[in-house]
């Protein structure tokens, strides 16, 4: 991919397209967490509502990038905003974490019994 698009990959693989996109949707779910706050007037124990802005965001991250471990970057860039804009706890954010690492742990193992080399997408699927 980078050949193609002519961007140079840094840590792990991730161009610098991968990492703007972290960020974008990380922000996103920033502005989508201001929306669920403003809703708990509505509707108090929305908790739900929250983890639904969060899992959309990540699974268009990880649609989008489709790279292994995209899941556990996009958390630790939503939760590097949470730390500097919200001062969130650090023993919060890292444990908020195990989201990212739970979902590329996944990732890898149907990578792994697909024998696919893309994260998401069309391949053989064991048969």
């Amino acid at each position: 991919m980078a050949a193609v698009t002519g961007a140079k990959p840094l840590a792990r693989g991730f161009t610098a397209v991968d990492l703007v996109t972290f960020a974008v949707f990380a922000a996103l779910y920033r502005a989508l967490w201001y929306v669920w706050h403003a809703l708990n007037a509505l509707f108090p124990f929305n908790q739900v509502l929250n983890s639904l802005f969060f899992v959309l965001c990540g699974i268009a991250v990880v649609v989008i990038v489709r790279k292994a471990w995209s899941a556990t970057m996009f958390v630790i860039a939503a939760q590097l905003i949470n730390l500097f804009l919200q001062g969130e706890l650090l023993v919060a954010a890292v444990m908020f974490l195990a989201w990212g690492i739970l979902g590329d742990l996944y990732i890898y193992s149907r990578m792994r019994h697909c024998r696919s080399t893309h994260v998401i997408g069309v391949g053989d699927h064991g048969h």
